[in-house]
C-alpha cells in the first residue's frame, strides 16, 4: 500500500500571502487545478491512500473530507488524518508517532 501524507495549505491551497484564497459553499478552500490532476495521478498510478498531516485535519469530519475532496475533482472513498496534537508537538513529530503505532506502512510520500 503507498501512502500519501499530505498537507494542504501551499500544496492543495494556493495562497497569496496578501490575500485569503477562495473558499467554496462547503466552507473549504478552492483547489489548485493543477495540484488536483496532480494528486489524481499520483492516486490513480499508485493506487494510494491519503493520511491528512495539515493544521485543517480536524475542521472536518473524515466524511466531511471525503465530500470535499470529491467536489474538488479527486475521488476518494476513504482518508485518514494523524491523531489530534494534544502535546503540541510540531508536525514532524505528530508524524513520527503516527508511524510508530501504525502497521503495513511499507511505502509513503510527504507532500507540504
Amino acid at each position: 500500500m503507498m501512502l500519501i501524507l499530505l498537507d494542504i495549505d501551499g500544496v492543495m491551497v494556493s495562497a497569496k500571502s496578501w490575500s485569503a484564497p477562495p473558499a467554496l459553499d462547503d466552507g473549504f478552500y478552492r483547489f489548485n487545478p493543477k495540484s488536483v490532476d496532480a494528486l489524481n495521478n499520483i492516486l490513480f498510478k499508485c493506487k494510494a491512500d491519503i493520511l491528512l498531516t495539515t493544521s485543517h485535519k480536524y475542521r472536518f469530519s473524515l466524511e466531511e473530507w471525503i465530500n470535499i475532496f470529491n467536489r474538488r475533482g479527486i475521488n476518494i472513498k476513504k482518508i485518514d488524518r494523524l491523531a489530534r496534537n494534544y502535546n503540541h508537538k510540531d508536525r514532524k513529530e505528530e508524524i513520527i508517532n503516527w508511524f510508530s503505532i501504525s502497521e503495513n506502512v511499507d511505502d509513503f510520500v510527504i507532500i507540504d
